[in-house]
């Protein structure tokens, strides 16, 4: 009866985590120059609310900002890929996934600095922001389409 009652709490308990954890992660951070989602917000919760500035007060972007279609160029910087935001004088040094090698291959094809619209998510360590690249396309010189890394990396290989 006892071992009953043990695996009985054992369910109830483990529901109640899985539904906490699905709950998580349905919750997206904030969108950069957009408004959040209202919600209420728990002890130790860092996600922004409304009214709190895109900027620390030591000039860092805050951690879990999600860029959506954010202007700016990518410039190298000894051997890593660097974000510039137009409008602002903040930098975040890409991290390096799929996205960033095809930056940085058509970085290589290209001498003119481009001009870049940037999805990701926004981190921070030791003071320094970094840039998880979700997406990133620029503005053709030709007439007016946007291309890819992806696409141009596939013309690349051809």
């Amino acid at each position: 009866m006892l071992r009953r009652t043990l695996a009985i709490v054992g369910l109830i308990c483990t529901a109640v985590m899985l539904a906490d954890i699905a709950a998580a992660q349905t919750q997206a951070p904030p969108p950069l120059g957009g408004s959040p989602p209202r919600r209420p917000q728990g002890v130790g919760d860092r996600h922004e609310s409304i009214s709190t500035p895109l900027q620390g007060t030591d000039g860092q972007v805050r951690e879990g900002l999600e860029l959506l279609d954010q202007p700016g160029t990518f410039k190298m910087a000894g051997d890593r890929v660097v974000f510039f935001m137009t409008g602002s004088k903040q930098q975040l040094i890409g991290l390096e996934n799929l996205n960033l090698e095809r930056i940085l291959r058509v970085l290589a094809d290209n001498s003119d600095p481009l001009e870049w619209f940037v999805t990701g998510a926004v981190t921070e360590f030791r003071g320094t922001n970094y840039l998880f690249v979700r997406r990133a396309t620029f503005k053709n010189r030709g007439p007016g389409a946007a291309l890819t890394p992806a696409a141009a990396a596939r013309d690349h290989k051809q």
